[in-house]
């Protein structure tokens, strides 16, 4: 029994010792426990010689403090704690109060720098997800526009963690090609390849504008967009898109998908004839852009009249929680359908209505994803 002591009793860095209360001396006590050096060991052993053991015991206290000076240089407070482990026997260990004040100092110390690491990681995040909310909200076109065959109106809420959601149009005299897209992912990365989407959007705007020529069809620009996503990205982000060409002089409307959300008819023309309004979904299908190369598009088409409007949306508008449930389509074409009917509004004071009451309707102001949509009536 007394090896297994003094085996354990050597196991630990502070002072701790045996005291025999029939003999009224100490039995064990260990001079492993680490001071700085070897000559501080010895030194803070023999407090156990200096303090009168017997005392505390006799006075039943269980725990006292002590100051030992090490090598004239400082006080070295201790606090030791006593605990009866058999009938004759006493055991007594010190802990070094300077030491663990120390460490707690380090402690602290180590805590306020993670702190401060963590607060400048999350400035600059917040920097980087600002810049990118910058970069995203540029790369809009400005709402409402006019000419005298289509009317055009749009609205954007980013998100926390901004996501890839972009759209513009290019008015042809009688044509209206309409263009709507998201990049999967939040962040910094997907808005600079949006920047990169509406670059090429541009340049094939610019082409048609500098040669007078027609602008390029979508199987054109959704193959360049493709090819520019797989090059940069290699399949890490990909980027579902519509595309929508409007003519006036047919009257018609072609969608081309890359597994974008279906666009709607609002058969706001209905209005006209005192007939109910009616909303139907324009079905296409598609491979996402960026998944693979030489993707095929093929474009569906639709007969329209003059009062419909043309409604196209990101995921974000059906995906918002709304008392716990994706809002869903279903829901969408019911607000569509309420404020489209008011023949009254303009499609600009429209579509602020349709936004403000599905923001007003979410679960939570804070978006996870942005929510975008455009409308084209054709006048």
């Amino acid at each position: 029994m007394f090896q297994n002591i003094k085996k354990f009793s050597n196991n630990f860095d502070f002072p701790i010792a045996i005291f025999d209360l029939k003999k009224n001396k100490l039995k064990i006590s260990n001079l492993a426990f680490d001071v700085g050096n070897q000559q501080e060991s010895k030194e803070i052993h023999k407090i156990f010689h200096k303090i009168d053991i017997l005392k505390f015991i006799n006075e039943n206290l269980s725990k006292f403090e002590y100051e030992w000076v090490l090598n004239k240089r400082k006080n070295i407070p201790f606090e030791f704690f006593i605990n009866k482990i058999k009938s004759n026997e006493i055991l007594i260990y010190g802990i070094n109060l300077l030491r663990v004040k120390e460490q707690e100092y380090i402690m602290k110390a180590f805590s306020k720098m993670q702190n401060e690491n963590e607060l400048l990681k999350e400035k600059i995040e917040l920097e980087a997800l600002g810049m990118a909310t910058t970069i995203q909200k540029s790369l809009l076109p400005t709402s409402p526009v006019h000419n005298a065959h289509f009317s055009i109106a749009s609205f954007y809420k980013s998100a926390l963690h901004v996501g890839g959601d972009w759209f513009n149009f290019f008015l042809e005299d009688r044509t209206a090609n309409i263009y709507i897209g998201d990049i999967t992912g939040h962040g910094f990365a997907p808005a600079l390849l949006t920047a990169v989407i509406s670059g090429i959007f541009e340049k094939h705007c610019m082409l048609a504008i500098n040669e007078n020529k027609k602008f390029d069809s979508p199987t054109v620009i959704l193959k360049d967009f493709n090819e520019t996503l797989l090059k940069m990205s290699k399949q890490s982000f990909m980027m579902t898109m519509l595309s929508l060409v409007i003519s006036k002089d047919e009257m018609n409307v072609y969608t081309y998908s890359a597994a974008h959300n279906f666009p709607f008819v609002i058969k706001r023309s209905n209005l006209q004839n005192n007939i109910p309004l009616t909303i139907e979904a324009l079905p296409n299908s598609g491979k996402i852009l960026g998944s693979e190369k030489d993707l095929f598009f093929k474009g569906q088409l639709k007969g329209i009249q003059s009062g419909d409007v043309i409604f196209a949306y990101t995921d974000g508008l059906i995906e918002g929680l709304s008392k716990g449930e994706q809002i869903g389509t279903k829901k969408i074409k019911e607000i569509l359908k309420k404020h489209f009917s008011v023949a009254y509004l303009n499609i600009n004071d429209v579509m602020q209505n349709v936004k403000n009451e599905v923001l007003n309707m979410l679960d939570s102001r804070i978006l996870e994803d942005d929510i975008s949509a455009i409308a084209i009536e054709i006048l």
